[in-house]
């Protein structure tokens, strides 16, 4: 009977597409042990991008073969961050992305986030600046909306409470003062820091950001609160208030 079969398998080409199957399968798990091993061996400066982009797949596509998917993401966004900032929507539209695939990536972003951030590290937030911004252009994604990173810190700069504000306009009024003081006297803070993002990539203060800032700081003068600093986020680069001197912040 068995050997009826066979034969009923061969005829029909099936036993070869089964062969041929099973051996992609084998041909695949290789591929995926070779670049785990090489990570666990050699440490992720082995990797290429689009490889570690594969592994990070692996987690949530246990079977077939990912290197295409890998390989159309960093050929789409070209960095990590870019990739995993995107909106889910948008993350959608990339063929072979689930939502499991998605809630990994986001995941990943989640993890990333939390073990930069200065509230974890309880270290003064001035204390590694270019950090600082970086960790401020990840919090403020996706870029084409305004947001507004708000620091309330203690006598020794360390973070007590991190607030961001998204607004979906590119000129939108942002930053509220008032609400700003409120919420530094509900955690009493002794200090604030602010950023916000310009979606136009253009770092350079505005009228509007001149007037705002010089009203926050009299409003933090008079309630004996310091303002660290007010800075204009871009994907590219940035403005200080307190680098340039124009808001004469302490």
């Amino acid at each position: 009977m068995a050997v009826k079969y066979l034969r009923y398998l061969q005829k029909n080409g099936i036993a070869r597409h089964i062969q041929i199957n099973m051996t992609a399968k084998h041909l695949n798990h290789g591929h995926r042990q070779r670049l785990r091993d090489r990570l666990l061996n050699s440490g992720a400066g082995a990797m290429e991008p689009d490889e570690l982009i594969e592994l990070i797949l692996f987690l949530s596509i246990p079977r077939g073969d990912v290197k295409p998917i890998a390989k159309r993401l960093w050929q789409r966004y070209g960095t990590f961050q870019a990739m995993v900032d995107r909106p889910v929507d948008e993350l959608k539209q990339v063929s072979g992305l689930g939502d499991q695939t998605i809630a990994t990536l986001k995941t990943i972003q989640a993890l990333a986030l939390h073990f930069t951030s200065p509230s974890a590290q309880k270290k003064p937030l001035l204390s590694a600046f270019d950090q600082l911004v970086k960790y401020a252009r990840i919090r403020m994604s996706p870029f084409e909306c305004e947001h507004c990173l708000i620091f309330y810190l203690n006598e020794r700069h360390q973070v007590l409470f991190e607030d961001l504000q998204t607004q979906g306009g590119v000129d939108a009024v942002l930053i509220n003062p008032k609400a700003i003081m409120r919420q530094a006297l509900n955690c009493s803070a002794a200090g604030i820091l602010l950023l916000h993002n310009h979606p136009s990539g253009i770092a350079e203060p505005s009228e509007q950001d001149n007037y705002l800032t010089s009203k926050l700081q009299k409003m933090c003068q008079s309630l004996e609160i310091e303002l660290l600093d007010h800075v204009i986020i871009t994907q590219q680069s940035y403005f200080s208030y307190q680098e340039q001197n124009q808001a004469r912040v302490s």
